[in-house]
């Protein structure tokens, strides 16, 4: 907490929000469930976002995630930018006040989550800036693949061929779009009358339907009931029940492919569990997939 203190004090004295004085007395709290270091800084000038990198950057493009947030900013749906470190490192928004991250649970208790969400990722895609990087799924999927290439599971016969499918067919005249990349619901905060978007680490230029698959398997969307809602809310001809089915399988196999790299497989441990859910999930996209055609 000491060395992350001190990045939040550089940052917001830089950015010109806070005295080195002011910083002593600044009330800091992390907020869990991301996968970087985020904080809740209080201090006289007001209250900020802080999100100090965990990790390699990889090859995450901080370049597009700084375009993208003030993209979002401008456009009305995502916090504003502060400051941030020219390596990409920090970065520093104005808190967004009485907002609350959404969880998953929130998709099934209302529905105008769905729609709203929706909308907002439609509002990105037609209003940003295009942006410098390609979001690339059947990139990661066959590196992973290679990978864990012993510890993939039987149904991965079932969903292979589906696999490839999806990744040609979303490569097939798909136009590109800037997009989020990471549209988890966590990633939308809600407040008393609206929805916005945060976290543009990983934004890139996708087809629509990229996001829109994400979402619906991280919100884990129901297929016969949510998944429409989910498309009518686009509310464009371009997006399809096809399109955004091969984006939730690209979206959820390359996501149990990255948990199976972390997790603990011992037979009926929590991890183990998980993995098998998010396996039998992907093969149940692969199967409406296959009926569609």
């Amino acid at each position: 907490m000491r060395n992350a203190a001190s990045h939040i004090s550089t940052a917001l004295i830089e950015a010109g929000k806070a005295s080195a004085r002011e910083m002593e007395l600044a009330d800091i709290h992390e907020i869990t469930g991301h996968t970087n270091h985020v904080f809740d800084v209080r201090v006289a000038s007001g209250r900020y976002a802080v999100k100090l990198r965990r990790g390699p950057r990889e090859s995450r493009d901080f370049q597009s995630e700084q375009m993208a947030t003030y993209s979002s900013w401008r456009l009305g749906i995502g916090p504003e930018p502060v400051w941030s470190s020219p390596e990409g490192d920090t970065m520093v928004t104005r808190w967004i006040a009485e907002s609350r991250p959404l969880e998953t649970g929130d998709f099934g208790i209302a529905s105008t989550n769905i729609t709203r969400a929706a909308a907002l990722l439609k509002t990105f895609h037609s209003g940003a800036e295009t942006l410098l990087t390609r979001i690339q799924p059947g990139v990661v999927i066959a590196r992973l693949v290679v990978e864990h290439q012993q510890r993939l599971p039987e149904c991965w016969r079932d969903i292979a061929g589906p696999v490839k499918a999806a990744q040609k067919s979303l490569g097939r005249d798909q136009q590109l779009v800037p997009s989020h990349g990471d549209p988890s619901p966590q990633n939308f905060l809600a407040t008393k009358d609206r929805l916005y978007l945060i976290d543009w680490e990983y934004a890139g230029m996708a087809p629509a339907a990229v996001d829109l698959g994400y979402l619906a398997v991280e919100a884990d969307l129901d297929l016969a009931s949510q998944l429409p809602l989910l498309i009518d809310g686009y509310d464009d001809p371009s997006v399809t029940i096809r399109s955004v089915l091969e984006a939730m399988l690209l979206a959820g196999v390359m996501n149990a492919l990255w948990f199976t790299k972390g997790s603990d497989e011992s037979p009926g441990s929590k991890p183990a569990r998980t993995l098998i859910q998010r396996w039998s999930a992907n093969l149940r996209v692969a199967k409406a997939l296959q009926r569609l055609i």
